[in-house]
């Protein structure tokens, strides 16, 4: 955002940008903003996957070794 703001500060007079430039301009920074928040909640995602994926992991070898102790066959 602040690059745009620095672009409607320094622009040249004789030259100004156009409405349809400056829309577009904000509509990829609305993109560009969306994505990377969209790539944090996929990393979080993953992160909490991987924690859980860990947690069965462990789940399932403590009742693997229960039930050989056990003598049950699964």
């Amino acid at each position: 955002m602040q690059l745009i703001v620095s672009q409607l500060q320094n622009q040249d007079p004789s030259n100004p940008t156009s409405a349809s430039d400056m829309n577009s301009q904000l509509m990829s920074y609305a993109s560009y903003s969306q994505q990377v928040a969209m790539n944090d909640t996929l990393s979080s995602l993953s992160e909490s996957m991987t924690a859980l994926s860990s947690t069965v992991s462990e789940l399932y070898s403590s009742v693997n070794t229960i039930s050989s102790q056990l003598n049950i066959s699964a």
